[in-house]
């Protein structure tokens, strides 16, 4: 698809598998059910996932109503790597990945500007905004330089997105094996560092690592069939299929 000044792309003939825009191209993958982009470091190419059967004009409106905040986004990214790679410091322009998904951040301070006065910040909380249109998470904290505080926002929320979808999948895959009364009650995450899922029986609870939050989904189930099945592999195979592909994700997020 021909590039263009700026505007959004003409997309009404053929079914595109790219889009182009500032002389940025974009590929279309069409996947999943949702419409979304994500941008990689360091340059910031963006990538439009889709479902299979989304026309073409309603792409053309998505990339009309997001191309104002992507700009924005990919200069702050391009910025952050002006130096090379940038490690993870949870910085406006830095990549995070949630559930193997990439999303930028954004840093702002709630203290900017005299927006709190000093006797109510201490009733004011940090929070998180979330673009999933452009996988965006903006993290709003009153000190905008404090890397703890900036780890600990990103955490609070992508925890509970870790926890939701982890106690659910897990719980199914058990069900696959007939081991679904062997599932503990409760689903906790906290920092691990020797392993990726524990299993409490004392405590009755499943523990996993945040590690996995920057993991596809699927490595937390192989992960937590390892553990369920204590060793098995014909049952850790049938509760997770996609086995190979989430070991591999495993070991190469290690290196």
């Amino acid at each position: 698809m021909a590039e263009n000044d700026g505007q959004a792309p003409d997309l009404s003939s053929g079914w595109v598998d790219t889009v182009s825009f500032d002389g940025v191209t974009a590929q279309v993958v069409r996947k999943g059910s949702e419409t979304y982009f994500t941008l990689d470091p360091p340059d910031a190419a963006p990538t439009l996932v889709t479902p299979r059967d989304t026309p073409n004009e309603k792409l053309l409106d998505f990339v009309r109503a997001n191309l104002s905040e992507l700009r924005r986004m990919r200069k702050e990214m391009i910025k952050r790597h002006t130096k090379g790679k940038a490690h993870l410091r949870y910085r406006t322009g830095d990549v995070a990945y949630v559930l193997g998904r990439p999303f930028m951040l954004r840093v702002s301070s709630l203290a900017e500007g005299g927006q709190f006065r000093h006797a109510a910040r201490g009733r004011a909380q940090t929070s998180v905004g979330v673009n999933a249109a452009v996988s965006l998470i903006e993290l709003r904290v009153f000190k905008a330089g404090d890397y703890d505080q900036r780890k600990g926002t990103f955490m609070s929320w992508a925890s509970t997105v870790l926890l939701r979808n982890a106690e659910r999948l897990c719980r199914d895959a058990a069900a696959a094996v007939g081991l679904e009364d062997s599932v503990p009650a409760s689903f906790r995450v906290r920092a691990m560092r020797d392993s990726l899922v524990r299993i409490d029986r004392t405590q009755d609870i499943v523990w996993l690592s945040e590690d996995l939050v920057g993991l596809d989904a699927m490595c937390t189930v192989y992960a937590f069939m390892r553990q369920l099945a204590d060793g098995d592999a014909e049952l850790i195979a049938k509760g997770c299929p996609s086995w190979e592909k989430a070991k591999e994700l495993i070991e190469a997020a290690r290196d």
